[in-house]
């Protein structure tokens, strides 16, 4: 049995403890302060599973406002689950938080990118009912980095 929350900023405790556990591949570890400040933005959304207290999956999404209209869409950015808990419904629940999270905000459209060989990401995405739209290009561009003779802005 597990039950999911959709954290806020004063669970930022609890949030900062179950991303500390499951978020393995961290580039850095997870500073209390940074998840504060992210739950402080109600634009921002955490959904984290749990079993008898213990942090099992989470989910990620951004609220983004949009220029051509007055209802947002939900840009689903990262869902994980333990090892032990996958094929559970707990990656399902996950997404079904943040799309009640969606509808209560009236966004438009809620939409996630995985990899076309990411088959486990494909399936609970279908099993949540998202339409395919078929393979798409991911561009990044990594503002931490500045090409060797660029100013690093553009004007």
């Amino acid at each position: 049995m597990y039950t999911v929350l959709h954290m806020t900023e004063a669970q930022s405790d609890l949030a900062h403890r179950a991303l500390a556990t499951l978020k393995i591949d961290a580039v850095q570890p997870i500073a209390p302060a940074v998840v504060r400040a992210f739950l402080r933005h109600d634009d921002n959304v955490l959904a984290v599973a749990f079993s008898d207290e213990q942090p099992i999956g989470y989910a990620v999404a951004y609220d983004l406002p949009r220029v051509d209209g007055e209802h947002p869409m939900l840009l689903l950015y990262e869902v994980s689950v333990a090892s032990a808990w996958r094929r559970r419904g707990v990656g399902s629940a996950l997404v079904e938080r943040v799309l009640a999270v969606a509808r209560s905000r009236n966004a438009v459209k809620t939409w996630v990118l995985t990899d076309p060989t990411n088959a486990p990401a494909r399936a609970l995405y279908a099993s949540c009912r998202a339409d395919d739209r078929g393979p798409n290009q991911l561009y990044v561009w990594n503002q931490c980095k500045t090409p060797a003779g660029s100013e690093g802005s553009a004007r």
